[in-house]
């Protein structure tokens, strides 16, 4: 009776971690599914190990020993492939389709297990068994034994931040081997019931299972954080269009004025209306619309900079070089982030470029290098401005300036590495960088420099775990997540009329990139809906960068003006679920939700 005390040991520790584990709420994740999975298939192979013990020294029928013997070590085939999927998921290193495809061999070889021979070896003392369903179980055991080994390996060295998950795994292949020589040595001993229990012990203190009530609250705050921040802009979409529409108007006006037949003054009068409305529209763009950039073209390098250091740096520095009797101030607000991700080095080079020239032409009054932050997600959008009172420039050099967007010429390139650079370069540079820049002037009065650059906010460990623990319990607590992508408000009402006693989370943002940078940030996403003509990034642009995105396995319905089977197949071939026209009916959306 030797051959069962391990395996009683090891059904103690089974039943144990079953009671743990299902006794409390758990996170509905993929490794906690198949943590799950595998201590059910676990208590199974200890059950069985049992009552193939009891059997065989109780009835020893060998044609009923072999069949439970054989659907014992298909258990044990099933338990290791489980464990090697468990190694991949951490790892990052599967898909849909490697997943389909690994379960089907797995699926193969323990079919093949129970159907070819098993011989059966029952004495007092040795219960074991040989043949070709044996060599097939213990063959495909040491392949996925070698895959673990090198998944393990491949987390150690490269995903270092996952080494805690994969402690059980590397206890897993130490007992493995331990396991191999006991079988070798000892064969009455059945050892492996008992070491696949104690790593499912081992694993259940390492498996990432936070407490669930303390992750609802995150999940809850995050998603009015969200809500908050589309609000946000939502808001900044309807002034940015609103203040648009007028300055289109007054600049239309103010061209037919200068083509009648009218006195100077007049003249003079609407062409400084022009030049205004030109003005306030660069403005507008490049500052109020902080929706309008895709996070990508964000040149992130790998380098974390203070930000109230760098500009205290760059104040200190050019201190000396503004004239006697100006008043060179530095303004910071508080709601720029400590620290960013960014080109810090290109950044000193703009501002001090753009001050010094300031310095050259303000011989009185004051130089103010003021920053502020708009800070929507990861994303901090540094606004610089540089205000002088010097002599300034006329608005036909400022435009001037501001057309310049062709790429930096190849003496302007050998030119970054020094101090000599001129505003024509600066502007190209920011431009480079994913920046925009504004200039605001009069003459014999002084100039506004405004620059708007996007950063990537440096995370702290505490917005790491909350972003981990929103990331574990998104799907568990969740409804199926709708995003419409519009720009009238009016379809947005009319979807969410639609829509209103569908189980799900609708969210109406107004520019695609809001829900780019959703599934960036990881959010699951069930079902986008778009229209297909969108001012800043279309219907087919989306589907384009949607693609691209790994992270992304949700639904995208195209609201079209038209449905030609043209349109259609061009459009399913491009990755969308569905094409739409918008006479579409209630029915047609509550359908593909069904199906999501």
């Amino acid at each position: 009776m030797h051959m069962i005390q391990l395996p009683i040991a090891g059904i103690i520790i089974s039943l144990l971690l079953l009671f743990l584990f299902f006794s409390k709420k758990n996170v509905n994740n993929e490794e906690t599914y198949i943590y799950k999975n595998m201590l059910i298939v676990n208590f199974v192979f200890n059950l069985l190990s049992i009552i193939i013990i009891i059997y065989a020294l109780n009835i020893g029928n060998e044609m009923y020993i072999g069949l439970m013997q054989k659907i014992y070590i298909s258990m044990m085939v099933l338990l290791v492939f489980l464990i090697l999927k468990y190694n991949l998921t951490i790892a990052k290193l599967t898909n849909k389709i490697n997943s389909i495809i690994f379960e089907i061999l797995n699926l193969s070889a323990m079919v093949a297990t129970i159907i070819t021979k098993m011989d059966v070896i029952n004495t007092p003392d040795l219960l074991d068994g040989y043949g070709t369903s044996y060599n097939i179980a213990i063959g495909t055991t040491v392949v996925y034994f070698i895959f673990i080994i090198l998944t393990t390996l491949y987390i150690v060295i490269k995903d270092k931040k996952n080494i805690k998950k994969d402690i059980p795994l590397i206890i897993l292949v130490v007992l493995f081997a331990f396991g191999l020589y006991m079988r070798s040595n000892y064969p009455y001993i059945m050892f492996e019931t008992f070491f696949f229990s104690f790593v499912m012990l081992v694993m259940y203190f390492t498996i990432e299972n936070p407490d669930v009530k303390v992750m609802e609250e995150l999940v809850k705050s995050k998603e009015l954080n969200d809500k908050v921040n589309t609000e946000k802009s939502n808001i900044m979409y309807r002034i940015t269009d609103t203040i648009r529409k007028p300055i289109s108007e007054i600049k239309e006006i103010s061209d037919y004025i200068l083509t009648q037949d009218i006195n100077n003054d007049v003249k003079y009068a609407a062409t400084d209306i022009k030049d205004k409305s030109y003005e306030l529209y660069n403005t507008v763009n490049s500052i109020l619309n902080i929706s309008s950039s895709d996070t990508r073209a964000i040149n992130i390098t790998e380098n974390s900079y203070n930000v109230k250091n760098l500009f205290g740096g760059v104040y200190l520095q050019l201190k000396p070089e503004i004239k006697e009797g100006v008043d060179f101030r530095l303004e910071l607000s508080d709601t720029i982030p400590e620290e960013l991700f960014g080109d810090s080095v290109k950044i000193k080079q703009i501002v001090n470029t753009i001050v010094l020239n300031s310095a050259k032409y303000t011989d009185k009054g004051f130089i103010e290098l003021g920053v502020d932050a708009i800070v929507k997600y990861d994303i901090c959008k540094l606004i610089i401005t540089i205000e002088d009172t010097g002599i300034g420039m006329d608005i036909d050099k400022v435009n001037k300036l501001l057309e310049v967007k062709e790429a930096l010429s190849e003496e302007e390139l050998k030119k970054l590495n020094t101090k000599d650079l001129n505003i024509d370069i600066v502007n190209k540079l920011v431009y480079m960088i994913g920046g925009t820049i504004s200039i605001k002037s009069v003459k014999k009065e002084g100039t506004k420099v405004t620059i708007s650059l996007d950063q990537k906010i440096k995370e702290d460990k505490k917005d790491e775990h909350i972003k981990k623990l929103y990331d574990y319990g998104s799907h568990e607590f969740n409804k199926k997540k709708v995003v419409l992508v519009t720009e009238k408000e009016d379809f947005g009402k009319k979807i969410s009329k639609m829509l209103s006693d569908q189980d799900i989370n609708l969210e109406i943002v107004y520019y695609a990139k809001d829900v780019l940078d959703k599934v960036r940030e990881g959010e699951n996403i069930n079902l986008i809906i778009t229209e297909e003509n969108l001012s800043k990034i279309g219907g087919h642009l989306l589907m384009e960068k949607l693609n691209k995105e790994r992270s992304f396995n949700g639904k995208v319905v195209l609201i079209s003006d038209e449905e030609n089977p043209d349109l259609i197949n061009n459009s399913m071939d491009e990755g969308f679920y569905r094409v739409l026209k918008y006479d579409f009916k209630k029915t047609d959306l509550s359908n593909i939700i069904k199906k999501i």
